[in-house]
């Protein structure tokens, strides 16, 4: 297994730190690499999960109210499963 790379925009509110996050794929034999990447994000996830080759991407998902998904042009969770390069695992906030 080549492992999975993860990385977030921002650690606002996350369950875990990252930290965490890394000791339990570690102590379940994943490799988990963690990225702070400037620009937008969702194409920055895409461009990094293809130089990395990842497996899989996982992503949290928070609810947008209808006005700002048309403001916005839609949720970084859907540009991203539109064009990601793997499978895309999203999961509930």
């Amino acid at each position: 297994m080549r492992g999975t790379s993860t990385w977030w925009a921002s650690e606002i509110s996350m369950p875990c730190s990252t930290e965490e996050a890394q000791g339990i794929a570690h102590a379940e034999g994943a490799l988990i690499k963690t990225h702070l990447e400037a620009g937008e994000a969702h194409k920055r996830i895409v461009e990094v999960a293809e130089e990395e080759r990842c497996d899989l991407i996982i992503m949290g998902a928070q609810k947008m109210k209808r006005g700002l998904r048309r403001l916005f042009g839609g949720s970084i969770v859907e540009k991203v499963t539109s064009n990601a390069p793997c499978p895309v695992l999203v999961v509930g906030a």
